[in-house]
């Protein structure tokens, strides 16, 4: 079983609930919204539906008590694979994400994982993904529609 016990205590987990969903769809607004409308165009009703199934097996992240965001987890075979992190904006850039990714990477090395994850090339979230040892392996060509 993977131990994301969070370390320094600045942060805690619990799973998420149904009741979280008003939380978290404005969590993906604030944060994951201006990415899918660039490329994709934003579909609420889409962007709804996807976020539910999200929501499945994922944990809400909390500063004293209080819900900051949002974190997934998924083990594979022979991978971790970081599904989804996402912090509300007045909690980024004050190192919980880097802590919270730590955190991960360090419940791989314990089982001998390797850590992948996804980000759109945009996303400001890619330095910091290079700066805890990413590096990019694959990527994603899209062309919108009515695109340059």
């Amino acid at each position: 079983m993977l131990d994301l016990a969070p370390a320094h205590g600045r942060y805690t987990l619990r799973p998420v609930v149904q009741t979280d969903f008003d939380f978290l769809w404005v969590l993906k607004v604030a944060t994951l919204k201006p990415y899918i409308e660039k490329l994709y165009g934003w579909d609420e009703s889409q962007a709804k539906h996807i976020l539910r199934q999200v929501m499945d097996k994922a944990n809400l992240v909390l500063v004293d008590s209080e819900p900051a965001g949002m974190l997934k987890v998924i083990v594979e075979d022979n991978f971790m694979h970081l599904a989804e992190i996402g912090l509300m904006p007045e909690h980024q850039g004050q190192g919980l994400g880097t802590q919270i990714i730590r955190d991960v990477i360090s419940a791989a090395d314990r089982e001998g994982l390797p850590v992948e994850l996804q980000v759109f090339s945009a996303n400001p979230a890619t330095k910091l993904y290079e700066r805890l040892g990413f590096s990019e392996t694959h990527k994603k060509m899209y062309r919108p529609v009515g695109g340059p």
